[in-house]
């Protein structure tokens, strides 16, 4: 994996007759890794699948690193799921990132739980993921905590909580 990094970022490029030689023995060194169960390899070669458009493939190598227990695997391919059709799975792997502290993932999850609000104890889900991606200090689970507690919106209205997140979302560094 390091050494398809190396190649990737133009290292020992005098050993090579190009670029594409050596961009091609990175690829190749790349999923060697990720056959051999190393995760960001796999990681990186779905990224780089799906950004082709071959989700299918993409799918096949998120795969891989969920069955490594990968949270940011889990989260991916969730939201892959979601985006084609595959609901009941997205939403699985979705939850199971969430339950890993991935707070994109805590976010989506909760949004997803939105719309699938019928009863109680869905708003009491819906309020969990979105406070627990808050707490993670996402900026848009923040901004929608605070809606939630000035309105009483699935949670009971609380000016005094939704004040302490405002300065909350006030502390975070905006990149």
């Amino acid at each position: 994996y390091f050494l398809s990094f190396c190649l990737s970022q133009g290292k020992y490029a005098d050993q090579f007759e190009n670029d594409e030689s050596r961009l091609k023995m990175a690829d190749l060194f790349l999923k060697s890794a990720a056959d051999h169960g190393f995760v960001h390899a796999q990681l990186k070669i779905a990224d780089n699948l799906k950004e082709m458009g071959d989700i299918e493939n993409a799918k096949k190598y998120y795969w891989m690193a969920v069955q490594q227990n990968n949270p940011v695997a889990k989260f991916k391919l969730g939201v892959l799921l979601l985006e084609n059709g595959k609901e009941g799975q997205g939403a699985v792997l979705l939850q199971s990132g969430a339950d890993d502290h991935i707070s994109e993932a805590q976010l989506l999850y909760a949004k997803y739980l939105l719309k699938k609000i019928q009863k109680k104890e869905d708003e009491e889900k819906f309020i969990y993921y979105l406070k627990a991606a808050a707490d993670n200090n996402n900026k848009e689970a923040i901004e929608l905590y605070i809606q939630c507690l000035e309105n009483g919106f699935c949670v009971e209205k609380n000016l005094k909580e939704a004040q302490r997140y405002r300065e909350k979302l006030i502390g975070i560094k905006w990149v």
